[in-house]
């Protein structure tokens, strides 16, 4: 008896597949890998500078409200140009936008190895910040080559990278802070100012990358067809087993109210992350650690952070995505009130911080800033996805923006413990207003 032969569908797995699939399927494998590679740069440029920044802004003669400038130097970059590069891919594409960013990017970190006054060291963040303007750009990219029901876990990948960008790469800026602690080298005699130490080596770290960002999207990334980038479908378009979205309580029709609250929520979890951004490094000592120690602390937490979000198909497979976001916030709640009331409940200042950056970091922004996300991108369906992203963004560089400075003028003048208030009561009354929408939103994100 012969053995029976294979049907058509059935053979090689790899081996037998068209050519032009098995190139397309490769083909979005390294589109994914440099969009991941230049969404972690984006951060990195901002987070390998964590440990060194309040360093160099002190011995450049500013105090906590410069600090809290100076961070909010580059969400203001991010702001002004996250709108604009998003409107520039709907026009042009995905891979100019991107190209243009990162070389921007590397400029700022240019202006910042040269910084030699406050002033141009806001410069260079405000340019920095420019150029990593572009995550609504890879955000749109993720949108268009994703189904509603694979959203979330693709947003959650790409926050991975963002995420691991922002908060492990410090790790990598407290190693060079140690490494160049009493270095200050020019290494190329007709560039005086090419000058390598504990503050410029991290920058260069960043030219770097930069470099290699534009370097793949040249040879590597592919730019899909406009007319064939996959649909979207609208928050508003029912498909069988799918509740009509009602109107909330607040009078607005449920898309447009999960769009907004995608907005509030984007606003508060990362007006709280930007708070502690902002006055991490510098109110470490008060909790019995040096800039360099809270920056290692950072990287281990915010890698358990990068891993949650990496595996975040575990949760949203057992989780809806309000339910995620409330858990977010009120790990961002407990470190808040940690903060506040460590010594209330017997808990030394050290482990007080510890337990803060464990539950910010390694749980509450992760997981509800990503919640939120892929909340948002739902809600926002087939609409112009790179220029609704932008908003995204802009909204979130806007918080980063408004918090930073406002933690540093409350530190500076009223103390740490009133900042820590008010950041947990924005905190409950974001919880309390998700509870109130959360039938709407569960509808929404189906």
């Amino acid at each position: 008896m012969s053995a029976r032969q294979p049907l058509e569908t059935e053979k090689g797995a790899y081996g037998s597949l068209p050519d032009d699939v098995t190139k397309a399927a490769v083909a979005k494998r390294w589109d994914w890998a440099v969009i991941l590679w230049i969404v972690m740069v984006g951060d990195m440029a901002r987070g390998i500078l964590f440990p060194t920044l309040w360093p160099l802004v002190s011995s450049l003669g500013g105090d906590k409200v410069t600090q809290g400038f100076t961070v909010a130097a580059f969400s203001f970059g991010r702001a002004i140009s996250s709108p604009l590069w998003g409107q520039f891919s709907n026009m042009k594409g995905y891979k100019v936008p991107l190209i243009f960013s990162k070389c921007t990017t590397a400029v700022g970190a240019i202006l910042y190895i040269r910084a030699d006054s406050i002033f141009t060291l806001i410069l260079s963040q405000i340019c920095i910040g420019f150029g990593s303007g572009s995550l609504g750009v890879t955000r749109s990219w993720v949108a268009a080559n994703s189904s509603k029901s694979e959203r979330t876990t693709a947003m959650a990948t790409l926050s991975a990278m963002q995420f691991f960008g922002f908060t492990v790469t410090p790790f990598f800026g407290s190693a060079l802070s140690l490494a160049c602690i009493n270095t200050s080298v020019a290494p190329i005699p007709f560039l005086p100012w090419f000058v390598i130490t504990k503050f410029t080596s991290p920058a260069y770290v960043i030219c770097f990358a930069c470099f290699i960002g534009i370097l793949a999207l040249f040879t590597v990334f592919t730019e899909p067809a406009q007319d064939g980038l996959p649909q979207t479908k609208s928050a508003n378009t029912l498909e069988d087993g799918e509740e009509e979205v009602p109107p909330n309580t607040c009078g607005c029709e449920g898309s447009a109210y999960a769009l907004y609250m995608g907005l509030i929520l984007n606003l508060v979890t990362r007006g709280v992350i930007g708070s502690f951004e902002a006055m991490g490094t510098s109110l470490a000592p008060q909790y019995g650690f040096d800039a360099t120690d809270a920056g290692f602390i950072v990287s281990i937490f915010g890698l358990v952070g990068t891993a949650q979000l990496l595996f975040f198909v575990c949760y949203t497979s057992r989780f809806k995505d309000t339910q995620l976001i409330l858990a977010g916030l009120f790990a961002m709640l407990l470190a808040c009130i940690v903060m506040v009331h460590g010594e209330r409940i017997n808990l030394s200042s050290e482990v007080c911080y510890v337990i803060a950056i464990l539950s910010i970091y390694a749980c509450g922004y992760p997981v509800g800033n990503t919640s939120a996300l892929g909340l948002f991108s739902k809600a926002a369906g087939s609409q112009p996805q790179g220029l609704l992203m932008g908003i995204f963004g802009s909204a979130g560089a806007g918080a980063r923006i408004v918090f930073p400075i406002l933690a540093g003028t409350i530190v500076q003048y009223l103390g740490s413990n009133v900042l820590f208030i008010i950041l947990a009561i924005c905190t409950l009354v974001t919880i309390l207003f998700t509870q109130c929408g959360k039938k709407t939103l569960d509808i929404v994100t189906g």
